[in-house]
Order: C-alpha cells, then structure tokens, then sequence
C-alpha cells in the first residue's frame, strides 16, 4: 500500500471508529496519540506525522500495512460467528472453550473488522480485576477521574458506558479469558448483574477455561458458582479445520496443488470426529496448518532461486 493510500486508509478508518467511540478525544486516548495527530490526519496535514505513527494507528484500527497471511472463513470460524451473532440478538452472555489455535481469535478479530458499531474486542493477559478494568477503560476511551481509579469507581464508568449505548446492541469480547486471574473474572458478576438484557457478551479461552471454572464450582471457590451461572453453565467447543477449510486455507495463501493440499493436511495431525453425523478428520489446531503453508512456501521460493541460478 503505498503513502497516499494509507493516508486515506487511515482518515476514513478514524471517522468510522469515531461513531464506535462517541468523540475524537474518546478515540485518541484508545490511540495513545494526542488530539492534534487526530485532527492532522482528518484534515489531511501529514508532514509532521511520521510513518511509525501512521503504521500504529493502523494496527490499532486492526488494519495491516502488508499482509502476508490471507485469513478465510473456515468452519470453526463460522461457527464463532453465529455464536457472536447469537449472544448478540438475544443480548446474552456465552463462553467458547476450546483448544489452542482453533480459530477463536482469528474469528473474533474478523468479527471485529466487518462490524464497526457497538463491537468491542480486548486481548486478556495474565491481569487482576484493578488491571483488566483499567485495559477494558482504556480500550473502551474512558479517562478516569484523577484520583477515581478504584476498582469500583471503573467498573461503574464500564457500566454506565455501554448503558449509554444500549442501542448500538454491543458485544463485548474477551479473548484468551483463561488468563485472567480469579479476581478479574468475578468482574462477569457485576457486568451481568448490571447490565442483563443490554449488553451481550463472549468469554473465549482455551479448554483451560472451562476446567478452571468448573473446578473452582467443586471447590467452592468464591463467586466461582455465579461465574458459571452467568454463562448458562454451558461452555461452546469447536470442531476443528476439515480437508475442505484446509484447501480453502492453502489456496488463500497460494498451495492450489491438491496433492500439496492432502500432504499438508495429512501432516497436520488430523483426528476423527463427527460433523454433524458424518465421521470426518479435522485438525485441532490450525496454527499446524499455518506453519507447513509458510514451511512449504519458503521451500518453494528456495527451490525457485536455486533453479535461476542455473537457468541464467
């Protein structure tokens, strides 16, 4: 992509996330970058504002200078989204556990990128509640009052936030909520108790996230039961990536010898499952396929050079 089209890329990216966000000074903060690089960009004044910047505000927005790695829709995929699409229309809270490299995040980035209004998404890391509220504020453009930063004076403003924008119907989405320590998690309780039939809401995780709260119910960890009610007690598995999402996956990302094709899949560990009352082979974690793609792709371009050297 080159300047002048990045440049329009990003203008047009900042004044769609500006209805997400409600103002500009909301946005900014979500940027990490000051209200005048705002206002530049909108009003087309780019000399003072470096290509580091430009590329930042363009990986925030989710968008990739030069992808090298085409994402489709796989069935795993597809089955994220009616999920999404699901909690969203009856404005519901749901949890997706399942195995590393399944499509969870993939699904949820893309889910993301189509919809712009009244999606909100945030990569969990290893935080207490003090810091996952403070990374949901931040992602959210809420600027605490100085000296009003506890733990209960941000969720309030996280509450009161998406009852303001009911009717965008918003989804917020957690993923990787398996790291999350004990204490983060329980802020489910409250934001379902608060906002039940006006935000919806998707906790996506490794299959560890089912185990963890499953066993924090036997053990009578506190809120641990709550947290389980919240979700309806039910926890979404996926199937996994068929020879057909497999050969979708190749061709995106240009293997279209089918031969190539079944190796890949074949050496990806498939496992055998039932797809809707048909034995099928599937691939857990489709981070496998990705791998041998670029291993095969890599080898090819190798291949290709050696072969000039001698044809010159």
């Amino acid at each position: 992509m080159d300047n002048n089209n990045k440049r329009e890329t990003v203008k047009q990216l900042l004044q769609q996330e500006k209805q997400r966000y409600g103002s500009y000074n909301r946005l900014s903060r979500v940027l990490g970058v000051s209200n005048a690089t705002i206002s530049n960009m909108l009003n087309d004044k780019w000399n003072n504002i470096s290509d580091e910047i430009i590329n930042k505000v363009m990986g925030l927005l989710m968008v990739q200078p030069a992808p090298d790695w085409v994402v489709v829709e796989t069935f795993n995929i597809r089955q994220m989204f009616q999920v999404i699409n699901t909690a969203r229309s009856t404005r519901s809270f749901w949890a997706v556990s399942h195995k590393a490299g399944s499509g969870k995040t993939a699904a949820i980035r893309l889910y993301a990128q189509r919809h712009q209004i009244g999606v909100y998404a945030i990569q969990a890391h290893e935080w207490t509640a003090r810091q996952f509220l403070s990374a949901l504020c931040r992602n959210l453009g809420i600027e605490p009052e100085a000296g009003y930063n506890s733990i209960s004076m941000m969720l309030e403003q996280t509450i009161e936030y998406f009852m303001r924008r009911s009717d965008e119907n918003p989804i917020l989405m957690v993923d990787e909520a398996d790291k999350l320590k004990d204490s983060a998690k329980r802020i489910i309780i409250p934001l379902f108790n608060r906002l039940e039939d006006r935000l919806a809401c998707i906790w996506a995780g490794t299959d560890n996230l089912e185990f963890e709260i499953k066993k924090g119910v036997r053990s009578a960890k506190k809120g641990f039961d709550e947290i389980d009610s919240r979700f309806g007690r039910t926890y979404i598995g996926l199937t996994g990536a068929t020879i057909r999402d497999c050969e979708l996956i190749c061709n995106a990302n240009g293997i279209i010898d089918k031969q190539t094709v079944s190796r890949i899949f074949a050496e990806s560990r498939p496992i055998s499952t039932v797809v809707g009352g048909i034995n099928a082979k599937v691939v857990e974690d489709m981070r496998r396929i990705k791998r041998l793609i670029i291993a095969e792709k890599a080898l090819n371009n190798t291949e290709n050079q050696y072969s000039m050297q001698f044809t010159d």
